[in-house]
C-alpha cells in the first residue's frame, strides 16, 4: 500500500480554502506524511489571514519525518537539481528534496502530493513515486461518490478565482476530461 506524501502545502493550502479536509483525509485514508520543512511551512502559513485552519493538518498526519544525515545529503543535491538556474537560496525546494530523499533512502512506495509542477515532474522521474495533485483528488472523489461534479467544478473555480496553482490537469475542462478517463476506466474494471 502506497504512503501518502505532502512534500510541499500546496495541496493543504488548496484544501483548506476549500474547507474540504473531508475530501483529502478520504484519500490519504488519514495516513498523510510530512517531513519536518513542510510542518513548518504548514504552521507558518497558518499565520496568514483566512488560512488559520492549516493548523488542522498538524493533528492529522502526527510527528513529522525528520531525514537521516544522508537523506540530507541526498536532499540538498535534490534542491540543487530543481533549482533555476540564476536560483539560489539555501532553503529553496527542500521540503520536496527532503521528502523524496527519505522516500527513496527507505523504498517507500509513494503517492506525492503537490500542486507544484516542477516537484512533480522531479518525483515523477522515480519509478516508485506516483504523483497527484488537487485536481486528480478532486476526480478520485467525485468518481468515488465523495463529492458530486458540481461540487468539485465549484471548487476548482474557488482555486482558479483565489489565483491557486493546480497541478494535472490544470484546467476545468482538464478535469472533466479526467473525471471521464476515470469514470470509462472504472466501468470497464467492472466489467
Amino acid at each position: 500500500m502506497a504512503t501518502y506524501f505532502f512534500p510541499d502545502n500546496t495541496v493543504l493550502i488548496n484544501f483548506t480554502i476549500l474547507d474540504r479536509r473531508d475530501i483529502l483525509t478520504w484519500f490519504t485514508r488519514n495516513s498523510g506524511m510530512w517531513t519536518l520543512s513542510i510542518a513548518r511551512e504548514c504552521e507558518n502559513s497558518a499565520q496568514q489571514p483566512g488560512l488559520e485552519k492549516m493548523r488542522w493538518w498538524n493533528g492529522l498526519f502526527g510527528d513529522p519525518l525528520a531525514p537521516t544525515p544522508a537523506e540530507m545529503v541526498d536532499a540538498r543535491t535534490i534542491a540543487a537539481q530543481m533549482q533555476s538556474p540564476g536560483e539560489y537560496a539555501p532553503t529553496a525546494h527542500m521540503g520536496e528534496a527532503e521528502t523524496i530523499a527519505i522516500i527513496l533512502r527507505r523504498r517507500i512506495q509513494a503517492v506525492f502530493l503537490t500542486d507544484d509542477h516542477a516537484a512533480a515532474r522531479r518525483a515523477a522521474s522515480e519509478s516508485h513515486i506516483d504523483v497527484a495533485s488537487t485536481t486528480k483528488v478532486l476526480a478520485l472523489a467525485e468518481v468515488a461518490n465523495k463529492v458530486r461534479h458540481d461540487e468539485a467544478r465549484d471548487c476548482l473555480a474557488t482555486l482558479l478565482n483565489e489565483e491557486r496553482v493546480l497541478g494535472n490537469p490544470p484546467s476545468i475542462q482538464g478535469y472533466d476530461h479526467y473525471v471521464d478517463d476515470l469514470k470509462r476506466e472504472m466501468s470497464r474494471l467492472a466489467s
